[in-house]
């Protein structure tokens, strides 16, 4: 998993854009819309565009009408660049549907942009063609709050010892910003429990509770509405819900994962996530490392 995210990454940071500005804010929220949609099998172009019309236009109409005619230069652009049209792309290949797959999404986004433009003289007048307009769906440039849910199976190798099953769940705060249309950096703390099962002498199952917390730092890549995390955390574990006598230790981890479209500010994710943590042997006691494979479920908010 860690190599598919790692290319994932390298290929979401290398995908064209629209040169920066407000052209490269409503690119990112029509290809956010269209990846969307497209998820759940884009089939009827007009039933997909009455569906969207609402998301669309909280996007098309603060974005300034000569940003738009500059996306649509780069979308023809980029259309030429893979060799025409979809349906040309598509018999080429033998009707091979895939093969059209980056042309057929660059001219959905070209339908969204012509649909906008057949609303645009209904723009509600709280919703002003905008010059500084930095999108809607990405965190592009603003301060982002973000809380979550993440529950983990873990395997736990103590030094010297047998290895045991348990479980973890945390729950986070970050705080955030994003750096431009690809990259958000957050950080913040999370608490929670880290517990194992293992046998007593005797062969007798026990549960065996641990509390724990941590400083994590996230780098989230933006793809469509698709999320990759890298994660590095400083992490500590207590037996006791006070954390006296805590252990710290390093965690570093990855995520997978889609993002609905923002509402009023707030903008749902869920993600897939697996990582290492490490606890170097402390005070008599083992090292131990622990793997980890789970899932987060939580809530994006532009304040």
């Amino acid at each position: 998993m860690y190599r598919l995210l790692a290319l994932a990454l390298l290929t979401t940071a290398c995908a064209p854009l629209p040169p920066a500005g407000p052209a490269s804010a409503l690119f990112v929220d029509l290809d956010q819309i269209t990846t969307g949609r497209e998820r759940t099998d884009w089939v009827v172009d007009p039933v997909e565009l009455a569906g969207v019309a609402d998301d669309l236009m909280r996007s098309y109409c603060p974005t300034p009408a000569a940003e738009r005619d500059v996306l649509r230069a780069w979308i023809a652009q980029q259309l030429t660049l893979h060799g025409g049209s979809a349906e040309a792309a598509w018999r080429a290949a033998g009707q091979d549907l895939d093969a059209a797959d980056e042309a057929l999404h660059l001219e959905r986004v070209a339908l969204l942009l012509k649909h906008g433009a057949t609303y645009e003289k209904d723009c509600p007048f709280w919703l002003p063609q905008d010059p500084a307009f930095t999108g809607v769906h990405a965190d592009a440039y603003r301060f982002v709050l973000q809380a979550e849910t993440m529950g983990a199976f873990q395997l736990v190798f103590p030094d010297g010892g047998d290895a045991v099953f348990g479980g973890a769940g945390l729950g986070r705060l970050l705080a955030g910003t994003g750096l431009n249309h690809r990259f958000t950096l957050l950080a913040g703390l999370e608490m929670g429990l880290a517990s194992e099962l293992d046998r007593a002498e005797g062969g007798e199952v026990r549960f065996t509770p641990g509390f724990a917390a941590g400083l994590p730092v996230v780098l989230r890549t933006h793809a469509g509405s698709l999320r990759f995390d890298v994660g590095l955390a400083l992490t500590g574990r207590s037996a006791d819900p006070d954390f006296s006598d805590p252990r710290f230790g390093l965690r570093y981890d990855v995520a997978i994962g889609v993002a609905a479209l923002r509402i009023a500010g707030v903008q749902p994710f869920v993600m897939l996530w697996t990582g290492h943590e490490w606890l170097p042997e402390s005070e008599g006691r083992p090292a131990l490392n622990s793997l980890r494979a789970g899932s987060r479920v939580g809530v994006n908010w532009d304040p």
